[in-house]
């Protein structure tokens, strides 16, 4: 005799990865104005998911979201994007670098 009956649904993600690659950004160097707005790569996941970018440069971690305005330097400027996916749990963040040049 059975007791209950259930059904579950499953979803299967890939691990996580950036689908795309930024090419290096080269921009003139503004000293009166050294920002850039910097937009995180596409990941394998669907608009709506709940991903999180965590941005640093060097060791600091100076902004969260997909969009962040980053201080530049003059010359090469290497900032480092994570994306870490909120809906699995123990998945591992995927980091990428982008470039921007300043001359």
């Amino acid at each position: 005799k059975m007791l209950a009956e259930r059904s579950i649904s499953i979803t299967v993600w890939d691990s996580l990865a950036f689908s795309e690659r930024p090419a290096a950004i080269n921009i003139i160097w503004n000293p009166s104005n050294p920002t850039v707005i910097l937009t995180a790569p596409k990941v394998n996941r669907p608009d709506d998911a709940k991903v999180i970018y965590e941005w640093r440069k060097g060791k600091n971690t100076f902004g969260v979201g997909k969009v962040v305005d980053a201080l530049l330097n003059k010359g090469k400027n290497v900032f480092t994007v994570r994306a870490i996916d909120q809906e699995i749990q123990g998945a591992h963040p995927v980091e990428i670098d982008i470039v921007v040049i300043c001359e």
